[in-house]
Formats: C-alpha cells, structure tokens, sequence
C-alpha cells in the first residue's frame, strides 16, 4: 500500500539491529548515513546500539562535543580522543566509516550527534596543526581549543560501560578527568594516553578505581612519576597483560620493580626508557613469567638483564632489543640456551638493532 509504514510494521528490533551492523560492516559510511535518516526509528536503534566513536575534539566547543556524544550515545564502550585532526578533518576522511561489531566496533560520531558532512565554517571545531603542544599561545587560548576536564567528565558520567579510552595530544586532561573516569567507568579494561600532562594522583585514581583494567599504554606522557605509575600497579597488577611506557623521562627502575611484584600475567612489554638497568629487567624476568613478548630500549641494561630473561622468561616468543649497547656475545648465547627445550622455542624472534655481535 502506498504510503505504509510496512518496514518498520515487518521488522523487529533484532533484525534492525542486525542490518546496521551488516551496513557498518561494510565501511561504506554513506551507507550508514542513509540507514540513520530513515526514520525516527532507526535512528533511535542507532544511537542505542553504536559502542564506538572517534573523535576529532579540538576546537572552541571541544568540551560540549562530548557532552553531547555522552548524552546521544550512552552505550558506547570504545571511544578515541585525538586534538591533532580537526572535526572538518575527520568528517570527511575515509576513517569516518564505522562498524557496529558487538566484538570490535568501529564508529566515528559527529560532535553534533547528527550523521551529516559538516561545513567548514562549523564552529564545532577549527584546524589544529598536528602537534599542538609545540604552538605558541597564551593560557586563555589553550583553554579555548583544547578537550578539559570538563568534557571528559561528561563522557564519564553519561558513558558509564565505557571499556577502552584513548587520549592523545589532550594538553588539557589532568588527573581531575581521569578521577572522574575511575569514579563511573568500572568496566575499564584498555587505557591510552599520549603526549598529556597528568599527575599521579590521576593514575592512583585509574588503580583503585579500574580492577578490570587489562592493557595501559604511556607514551609522552608528563606530570607524573613513579610514584604514580606504582600506585595503579600495585591496585590493579593482577589484571594486566599488556604494558607499553614509552618517552616517559620519569620512569626508573622503581616502576619495574612494582611491575615485577604485581603483574604475575603479564604477557606484554614494552619499555623506552634511558633510567632502566640490570635491576628493573631483573625484576621484571622473575616476576613476569609469563611475558610473549618483550620489546626493551633500554641503554642502561646490558648482561645481567638478558641472562634473567633467558632463565625466567620460558614463555617468551619475541623479543626486541634497541638501544641495548652494555651486552656482548655471552649474553646472547645464554638467552639462547635458557630458552633451549622451553615452551615454542623454534617460534622465538630475537631483533636486536643498534649493535653489532661477532
């Protein structure tokens, strides 16, 4: 019958449900786009069943973009936060496709909450160069363009089954947000943070906070410790398996020895740090057994290190050594034999750069 609603009357939820994760699936974003404005219905399917986002959140309205991300799309669970690409930017390159997969769903929101191409002249967001830390401006200007607490406690508040977060180049986000992140987000299980300023107390909060929290990852990050980084080990250890800390000046052994006392499943690791020695990849060897994979720039570490790593790493599949200038030959050869007869030894890859063996 012309004119009759017969989808919508034919098609239950779980069906509807099912089409736009096909359509997502896809990636052709277009696609999803047409299914939004078919009508009220599905668009409220819509925002009821999108678990991720990617956000381009910079710009003078950067904090009301999450607020409205968090009150239109509360289920979401995977949510990335990047200042470096401007919202004209992200709307209209090919990573705004978006998949609704219960497992591993991708989506990329507008900051209007609305799927439609947004102009230029948008005042959601304006261009941000690609490393907006190195810009010259006063506080008042930083305070302006870049994501604050603010927003990221509505994203807390409104997002409270969110399970990975991703924050990179957020000058703004100090340990207040990830305060306000522990406090309603429980089910956090995958932390990223690159190139913010933080303090310790953000971490702590992150351990006491965050008990399912599975992969941390730390890479420029500043305003923190080790004081910071022990406190979130010794909260939450039990639960790691995956711990990468990369240009982080502040880390010494005192991180590694924590790592070692309370990270027993911990299967991957990567450090880039100039303060580690012989005592923190001790630490790390006995007390991470189950280690796969482990990736060390590490100057300061040389024989001793690699001996414990050959006698307690059994389990160890890849190891990648840079930067690793204080080791000779015999090290080498007794990593070699410590993993002789061991668990998948024929599987084990050894890269070592920055030195030449004879």
């Amino acid at each position: 019958m012309r004119g009759a609603d017969l989808i919508n009357l034919l098609l239950p939820d779980e069906i509807l449900d099912e089409v736009l994760r096909r359509v997502a699936v896809s990636g052709a974003k277009r696609d999803l786009d047409a299914c939004a404005l078919v009508c009220r219905r599905w668009r409220r399917h819509d925002r009821a069943t999108r678990r991720s986002a990617k956000l381009a959140a910079s710009g003078a309205r950067a904090d009301e973009v999450l607020r409205l991300v968090a009150e239109r799309f509360p289920a979401l669970v995977e949510v990335s936060v990047d200042e470096r690409i401007s919202v004209e930017a992200a709307a209209a390159g090919p990573s705004c496709a978006a998949a609704r997969s219960r497992r591993r769903p991708m989506y990329d929101v507008s900051p209007s909450g609305r799927r439609r191409r947004m102009s230029r002249s948008s005042n959601f967001g304006a261009h941000m160069s690609p490393f907006p830390l190195d810009q010259p401006g006063s506080d008042n200007e930083t305070e302006r363009t870049c994501l604050t607490d603010v927003g990221l406690t509505s994203l807390a508040r409104g997002c409270k089954g969110l399970e990975k977060l991703s924050l990179v180049w957020c000058s703004s986000i100090t340990s207040t947000g990830l305060v306000r992140i522990s406090e309603n987000c429980k089910n956090l299980s995958s932390l990223d943070l690159q190139a913010c300023y933080i303090g310790d107390p953000g971490l702590i909060a992150i351990g006491e906070g965050c008990k399912l929290l599975r992969n941390l990852n730390l890479r420029f990050v500043e305003g923190t410790s080790d004081e910071g980084l022990i406190g979130l080990i010794k909260n939450c250890g039990q639960s790691l398996v995956s711990l990468g800390v990369a240009t982080c000046a502040w880390m010494t052994d005192a991180s590694l020895h924590a790592v070692g006392s309370h990270c027993p499943n911990l299967e991957f690791l990567s450090l880039e740090s100039d303060h580690i020695k012989n005592e923190g990849v001790v630490s790390v060897a006995k007390g991470c057994r189950l280690l796969k994979t482990l990736k060390l720039q590490c100057m300061g570490a040389g024989d001793e290190a690699l001996d414990a790593i050959g006698l307690f790493c059994s389990f160890l599949e890849s190891l990648s050594l840079n930067n690793f200038e204080k080791f000779t030959d015999s090290s080498v050869k007794s990593l070699c034999a410590g993993q002789k007869g061991r668990v998948l030894p024929s599987y084990m890859e050894l890269d070592i750069g920055y030195k030449m063996l004879d």
